[in-house]
C-alpha cells in the first residue's frame, strides 16, 4: 500500500478509488481460461481494460511468465469464496492514452513521429485493431545516422516497420536488466497505452528485421 500513497496522482479519494477498482477484473478468471493478449473489463467501466500476456523463451519451455499490464504475477491463482486473487509485483496504473498520443506527447520522439508520417506507417498504426508494441527511437538516435542512412529510414517503410510488433511485448517478462533491441539500449520500458506498449530505444538499425532464430541466439539483442 505504501507505493499507492507515493503515487503523485493519488490526491483525492476519487483518484484512489479509480486506481483500486482498476485492480479488479469482472468475472472469475483462472489461467486455464486466459490467453495471450486477452483483455479483461475492470470495475471502473471506463473502457480501460487489463491486458493479459504470457511468455516462454522457447515454445517447448514449460515455465511461463504471466503479466497483467506488463506487471508480473508472483503467484498462481489463489481461490477465495467469491473469486480468484493473483499477487503482482507492483501496483497497476490505468493507461491515459493510446500509443500515438504517447509518442506525440514525448519531446524525445518528434523525429520518429515525423518519420512515421513520411513513410505512411502512421496509418498502419492507427488502423490496428489488436494490441501492438512500438520500439520508438529517440531524436538522438536519428541524429547518430549519417545523411544516407537518415534518407533510407525516412523513405523505406520496411526499416521502421521492424520497430513495430503485432503483439504486446513486455520487458517485465525478461530476467535481468539493461535490455537491448536491434543493437540499441531500451532506455524506457513498458509504457502502457490503451492499445499497446511503448518502449524507447537509443539507436536505429538500418538492417532488415532479424529472424526469430537470430533474435533468440544473438548476444547483441534481447528482443
Amino acid at each position: 500500500m505504501a507505493a499507492l500513497y507515493k503515487n503523485t496522482d493519488v490526491k483525492n479519494n476519487q483518484a484512489l478509488m479509480e486506481i483500486l477498482k482498476y485492480h479488479f477484473a469482472k468475472g472469475v478468471h483462472s489461467w486455464s481460461r486466459m490467453y495471450n493478449n486477452m483483455e479483461l473489463d475492470t470495475l471502473n467501466n471506463d473502457g480501460k481494460k487489463l491486458r493479459i500476456n504470457e511468455y516462454a523463451r522457447f515454445s517447448f519451455n514449460t515455465k511461463w511468465t504471466h503479466t497483467v499490464q506488463c506487471v508480473r504475477t508472483l503467484t498462481g491463482p489463489i481461490r477465495t469464496c467469491n473469486g480468484i486473487v493473483y499477487l503482482i509485483e507492483k501496483m497497476l496504473t490505468p493507461p491515459e492514452s493510446d500509443v500515438m498520443t504517447i509518442l506525440r506527447k514525448d519531446s524525445r520522439l518528434t523525429t520518429f513521429v515525423n518519420a512515421l508520417n513520411k513513410t505512411g506507417l502512421i496509418n498502419q498504426i492507427q488502423n490496428k485493431t489488436e494490441a501492438f508494441t512500438i520500439f520508438a527511437p529517440t531524436n538522438d538516435a536519428f541524429n547518430k545516422l549519417n545523411a544516407r542512412q537518415r534518407e533510407q529510414v525516412e523513405s523505406n517503410p520496411s526499416i521502421l516497420s521492424a520497430y513495430i510488433y503485432d503483439t504486446s511485448v513486455c520487458c517485465s517478462s525478461l530476467e535481468g536488466s539493461g535490455f537491448r533491441f536491434r543493437g540499441g539500449h531500451i532506455i524506457s520500458c513498458d509504457n502502457m497505452a490503451t492499445d499497446g506498449v511503448v518502449h524507447i530505444v537509443d539507436r536505429i538499425s538500418v538492417r532488415k528485421r532479424h529472424s526469430w532464430w537470430h533474435r533468440f541466439f544473438s548476444f547483441d539483442n534481447i528482443f
